[in-house]
């Protein structure tokens, strides 16, 4: 099933809606282009092959999803844990402490020569390795659980037209025709 708009098309009418958000500007400048590119409401339900009374049948949806994408927004790709190690290691108490580290295994091993004086600095750089390690793997958590807690905030039960009957759906399984009752 080909459709008589694309997906490029209706993201460029919903990207111009939400540049504009005062009322006034929506009804001046969205509203004009929308009647003059689709039609107004029911020439856009006829290109994407929509019966306002019947709504989306349920053996299109796979097909809508494949033509017109999923209602979801993808999110950034969480940050790896080794970038969150390195801007750990940019706190300048931890510089001051690696700098203090290897001055202290300088000192012990090529001046003074003792036998156990590099045990300091590898004392100073094993805590320096902890604080790192331990802050860099809470923030990992703490970053996956707020996606977590995001994503159950954003799946929102709504009420829509799909094959004649108001039914309830999630916002992510929403499909390009869907009537949305408000």
């Amino acid at each position: 099933m080909t459709y008589s708009v694309d997906s490029k098309e209706l993201s460029g009418l919903v990207r111009q809606t939400f540049e504009t958000m005062q009322a006034a500007d929506v009804k001046e400048s969205v509203l004009p282009t929308f009647e003059k590119v689709f039609g107004g409401v029911d020439g856009l339900l006829t290109r994407i092959e929509v019966d306002k009374s019947v709504g989306v049948r349920s053996q299109d949806l796979e097909l809508r999803r494949n033509a017109f994408g999923i209602n979801k927004v993808e999110q950034e790709p969480q940050e790896a844990i080794w970038k969150l190690m390195w801007e750990a290691l940019q706190d300048p108490t931890l510089i001051f402490l690696c700098a203090a580290a290897f001055f202290s295994l300088f000192i012990a091993v090529f001046v003074e020569q003792r036998p156990y004086g590099w045990l300091e600095g590898v004392a100073i750089l094993s805590a320096v390795a902890v604080v790192v390690l331990v802050g860099s793997i809470n923030d990992y958590q703490k970053e996956a659980q707020f996606r977590e807690l995001n994503s159950k905030k954003d799946d929102v039960q709504i009420t829509v037209l799909r094959d004649g009957h108001l039914t309830q759906v999630s916002t992510f399984d929403l499909v390009v025709g869907d009537i949305i009752m408000l």
